[in-house]
């Protein structure tokens, strides 16, 4: 059985053989003339990305000619290679000089390197968006610690009164550490809802990167939950080491 190759041009039938005219002009964008070049399809290849990784969705025409019909001004070479990339560019100079020592070769660049550059304008926005985050899981670290820091403040009397009791130490820090992390925690379910919901708005800044990628949010919800407990610590351990009689005898 033959296979089928359709293409955007051809989507009902085999695009093999099919003609298509080449117009070299604005005049012959839409009317064909005694000088209108024909082509003729003789392969079909699967869909590139032509404009970098990140390039907006979506699908253009896009025709390759023989060198022989149509030789273009300069020829980029796509090479792959088991070591290191940048060692073959003496090798590559080399072998060009000898067919043609006037030829340059320019503009060398590994794979990472190209997917650097077309990535470099959101690049620097992510780095700048991770900035503001840094400072932001700063903030609210020392927004929680002062939330803290005043709960044990209007609590001393009753800390005090545990701690008489027979209330130990560890339970004692382990009562403003609920407290604490039960404030992250909400918060960071608050923000992983916000995540799913806003998500679709920022897929289109980020590349290789699902924005409800569940390993990306686990690691988020544990370093969130790690710089509240961190926050949390200091207070806690003031609770613990309230002075009793000086608590209990404050009016």
């Amino acid at each position: 059985m033959m296979k089928t190759w359709r293409t955007g041009f051809w989507p009902d039938g085999d695009a093999i053989d099919r003609r298509m005219f080449w117009p070299t002009s604005p005049s012959q964008l839409s009317t064909i003339g005694a000088n209108t070049r024909w082509l003729t399809v003789v392969g079909v290849v699967r869909n590139a990305r032509l404009r970098g990784p990140v390039a907006a969705n979506g699908t253009s025409g896009t025709y390759y000619l023989p060198y022989a019909v149509t030789a273009p001004r300069d020829v980029g070479y796509v090479i792959r290679t088991e070591g290191e990339p940048t060692a073959i560019v003496r090798d590559l100079r080399s072998a060009l000089s000898q067919v043609d020592r006037e030829v340059p070769l320019f503009d060398v660049r590994t794979m990472s390197e190209r997917t650097q550059l077309a990535l470099l304008s959101r690049t620097n926005t992510m780095h700048l968006a991770t900035l503001f985050a840094a400072v932001a899981v700063f903030l609210s670290a020392i927004g929680l610690y002062g939330v803290l820091a005043y709960f044990v403040g209007q609590r001393a009397r009753e800390i005090g009164i545990r701690l008489a009791v027979g209330s130990t130490q560890s339970a004692i820090v382990g009562l403003v550490l609920r407290e604490g992390l039960s404030m992250a925690i909400a918060g960071v379910v608050l923000g992983a809802l916000g995540c799913l919901a806003f998500g679709r708005l920022v897929a289109s800044q980020l590349y290789g990167v699902n924005p409800s990628d569940p390993g990306v949010m686990l690691l988020t919800t544990l370093t969130l939950c790690a710089v509240a407990a961190l926050a949390c610590i200091v207070p806690a351990r003031r609770a613990a080491h309230v002075d009793v009689m000086r608590t209990l005898s404050a009016p």
